[in-house]
């Protein structure tokens, strides 16, 4: 049983699928899977946190201060818009193994 925390444990999923974020002109972006062979579509918010999953070594904690101060919301709000981003992304990404 793996003791990682949820933004470690997906960003070594992330790492070990070869996953690649390309960002849009409109802020969104597109996750592609590249040992899944999925496309995922992320929002603007959605491809902000991806951006620093993939991009640096911050924590839960440090994501959701980077994204309250991004978009102007409260650190409560973005830790759980950032919680439930990686629910979602680790779902998506063990349906295609």
């Amino acid at each position: 049983m793996s003791t990682m925390d949820p933004v470690t444990t997906l960003r070594r999923s992330l790492s070990d699928k070869g996953v690649e974020l390309t960002r849009l002109a409109d802020g969104s972006g597109v996750l592609l899977d590249l040992s899944g062979h999925q496309v995922l579509t992320l929002n603007e918010t959605a491809a902000f946190i991806s951006g620093l999953l993939l991009d640096s070594e911050t924590d839960l904690e440090g994501i959701s201060a980077k994204l309250a101060d991004a978009y102007e919301v409260d650190l409560k709000t973005a830790k759980e818009d950032v919680t439930e981003l990686l629910r979602i992304l680790t779902e998506r990404l063990a349906q295609s193994t």
